[in-house]
């Protein structure tokens, strides 16, 4: 998850959901409920359009869902990039197009080059289904790994997100959760809390809001 969680952002989300009821932790250690960390290749096929984000003050995590005769488009989460000064997405430059403080999501644009080769992931309408699996990069030295946490369902409307027992590690923020189809779900954005306490709950914003923000790119 992103390292630093602005008090901006949680103001502006907290007039979205009852956070009297609920909370989002963004946590920078590992939920040790299941010590399971399966690295991935990125340079296989499918995992290719999901890309690290580095800001100055944090990273995260960002998956292609567009593409332009100049421009990637990029996923993610909001908290991972605001404020920033500077993002680079897999060490390019990109800067945010749109965002939806009530959703914590953003869409960030990256100048496409020859070498890129980046796959272009679909939307599912909605959940469907009980199996998903959350892919990101996490940070651990000496370098970043891609991983995946497989997870089930266990609420489509927890307050208009999505629920999922899927782990968390620093660096989720802003990653695809999927479905069993290989079909982008929700974007990821934080652990449930109640009382100050983690919960163990994964809370993803659904696609369709996202591809709402989409369409509102200039």
């Amino acid at each position: 998850m992103a390292k630093i969680f602005p008090i901006l952002l949680l103001l502006s989300l907290s007039a979205c959901v009852p956070f009297s009821k609920v909370q989002l932790e963004y946590p920078t250690q590992f939920n040790s409920q299941d010590s399971r960390r399966p690295a991935l290749n990125p340079s296989q096929e499918f995992y290719s359009g999901i890309l690290p984000i580095a800001t100055e003050s944090g990273a995260g995590s960002g998956f292609v869902i567009h593409e332009s005769l100049n421009y990637w488009y990029i996923g993610t989460a909001l908290h991972v990039v605001l404020l920033a000064e500077d993002i680079w997405v897999n060490g390019k430059p990109a800067e945010t197009i749109n965002t939806d403080p009530c959703n914590d999501l953003a869409v960030l644009k990256v100048w496409k080059r020859p070498d890129d080769n980046y796959r272009v992931y679909k939307f599912a309408p909605a959940v469907q289904e009980s199996s998903v699996k959350v892919v990101a990069w996490i940070f651990v030295n000496p370098e970043p790994l891609l991983v995946v946490f497989h997870g089930r369902v266990i609420s489509t409307n927890w307050w208009g997100h999505i629920a999922s027992n899927s782990n968390t590690w620093p660096g989720t923020s802003g990653g695809p959760l999927f479905d069993r189809l290989g079909r982008v779900v929700g974007v990821v954005n934080g652990v449930a809390v109640r009382r100050g306490i983690p919960g163990g709950i994964v809370i993803c914003t659904p696609t369709h809001l996202l591809n709402e923000l989409l369409d509102l790119k200039p």
